[in-house]
């Protein structure tokens, strides 16, 4: 199954590039998509979901400190909207995403993930070889209501860069060196999808070169991207 039926099923019921191309007005073009990570001191999000995403994803920190506490939110970036001449049809937008995580799976070592908020109406978690989500291995499909609540914000002075839609929080530490990265979910009967689906119930593969990886070390000297 895909993200595509996921909507169909339930609504009819880091790196990144500074500079976003030009591309065609499609309604599932969503090919320039990016799923990154951005770390934050934890807590200094006071709202969470609320407060969405304030700075570009070309500006988001991958390297973190171990023996530190943060936050790492999962963005949607650069994600594709606009408007046809009408005026009211809007096609594009982020209503859905599918994805997995990577980490060192025993508890105390290398990462660790505490909590998991979603900023999305619905998730879909799946069960991995370490347990249940937001266990390493494990894998979600989040989604939005595609009428009421697609995910259309820029970030402000950014617009030229395109949606970015928050999805959800990690409560994260680290023990010693260690990464943390976006994968494909994994875990589902119909094989690994790494993918985002637009208002109109379009999905679009992502590439794994379009998805982020937080590096941790003493110092922060451990590279993402």
């Amino acid at each position: 199954m895909t993200l595509r039926l996921v909507f169909f099923s339930v609504f009819l019921a880091v790196f990144c590039a500074s500079t976003v191309p030009i591309r065609p007005v499609l309604a599932s073009d969503q090919s320039y998509a990016k799923i990154a990570l951005n770390l934050v001191p934890r807590g200094a999000q006071k709202t969470m979901c609320a407060d969405g995403v304030a700075e570009p994803c070309d500006a988001f920190q991958t390297s973190g400190e171990t023996g530190l506490s943060y936050d790492a939110l999962l963005v949607v970036a650069h994600g594709y909207s606009d408007v046809l001449p009408d005026g009211e049809t809007i096609t594009g937008g982020i209503a859905g995403l599918s994805f997995g995580i990577s980490y060192d799976a025993i508890a105390g070592s290398g990462v660790d993930i505490f909590s998991w908020i979603t900023c999305s109406d619905l998730e879909f978690s799946n069960l991995g070889p370490n347990g249940e989500w937001p266990a390493s291995g494990a894998g979600i499909r989040l989604t939005w209501d595609s009428t009421d609540n697609c995910q259309l914000d820029r970030v402000e002075g950014y617009e030229d860069l395109g949606i970015h839609a928050l999805g959800g929080f990690f409560y994260i530490y680290a023990y010693s060196a260690d990464y943390f990265s976006i994968t494909a979910n994994q875990n589902l009967l119909s094989g690994p999808e790494l993918q985002v689906a637009d208002c109109q119930a379009v999905s679009t593969d992502i590439l794994l070169t379009a998805v982020s990886r937080l590096g941790f070390a003493d110092g922060g000297g451990l590279s993402g991207y």
